[in-house]
């Protein structure tokens, strides 16, 4: 049986100060960590019990301490977007003033983000987020992250609002589903919403609908390629409505073209593939496979 907490995990959750209000970070590490992960989260995603038992599976698995940080705009401590980065999302869908406060709320929380082994790994709005980190950390550290996970892109084309909104309307009737998945998992979790009690963390509507609006543009595959990453890793589920096969494919064009290695996946599921722990370790094995190729 698949479980969720191996003894050889520790886990840390603390909450770091920034400019725009208190960010939590949270760093599971297996006793074989050789690298460290920045892991960026999914739309309105905070650091829960649900979130944090995914880690807890894909770190032995990566064999990789992973450094977990909250997107401002939501959470119990619901820190706010700044003015500055309000703006470069509206006016350029620009993630990285946001990405350089969470990077430095995980700096604070684990040093080794900044070294040369350092990866950065994001599922849907965190595939952004997570691109725009690693080009933080190559303005950092003068060289590129050697690996960056997307895990469900969003943003590979430009989205209308209506196809939008109508394909976020579609996954979230698909969740259920993916959730049911981890019923033979010893130890899981449900998320929040489905409890007898669901919690309502505060949040910010404005700054939730900020990020999401800076997914339409379409821009990751440019993004992906001035992060600078060498080795980029793209997972995606075969049924997803979020996560397209024609604007996955340009993004791994775009990669290709500028000489990046490129591993994909496609897996069975939907974009609630990441709250099904089977599919989280399936997807995990084959990031840890292909990594240990490509060094």
């Amino acid at each position: 049986m698949l479980t969720v907490l191996p003894e050889d995990v520790t886990f840390s959750l603390r909450t770091v100060p920034t400019c725009g209000g208190p960010l939590p970070v949270a760093v599971v590490s297996p006793v074989n960590a050789d690298r460290t992960f920045v892991v960026a989260l999914g739309y309105a995603a905070r650091l829960d019990e649900f979130e944090l038992q995914r880690f807890r599976l894909l770190a032995p698995l990566l064999r990789a301490r992973l450094v977990v940080v909250q997107t401002p705009g939501h959470g119990a401590d619901a820190s706010r977007l700044t003015p500055r980065e309000r703006w470069a999302l509206l006016a350029r869908s620009d993630f990285r003033p946001v990405a350089r406060r969470m990077l430095q709320a995980a700096t604070t929380a684990e040093p080794s983000v900044c070294s040369a082994r350092a990866a950065v790994l994001g599922y849907s709005l965190g595939a952004s987020t997570g691109t725009a980190i690693a080009s933080v950390l190559r303005e950092g550290m003068g060289t590129p992250v050697p690996l960056l996970v997307l895990v469900e892109p969003v943003a590979g084309r430009p989205w209308r609002p209506l196809d939008l909104a109508g394909a976020t309307r579609a996954e979230d009737g698909l969740v259920d589903d993916a959730l049911a998945q981890n019923d033979d998992v010893a130890g899981a979790v449900g998320p929040p919403d489905r409890r007898p009690e669901p919690s309502t963390p505060d949040h910010h509507r404005v700054d939730l609908l900020l990020l999401a609006n800076a997914l339409r543009a379409g821009r990751l595959g440019a993004q992906v390629v001035a992060s600078g990453a060498t080795h980029v890793v793209v997972v995606r589920g075969k049924d997803s409505r979020l996560s397209l096969p024609g604007a996955v494919a340009d993004v791994v064009d775009a990669a290709r073209s500028a000489g990046r290695r490129v591993d994909e996946l496609t897996m069975h599921g939907t974009h609630a593939l990441w709250h099904s722990l089977p599919s989280v370790r399936r997807l995990g094995r084959f990031v840890a496979d292909v990594a240990e190729d490509h060094g």
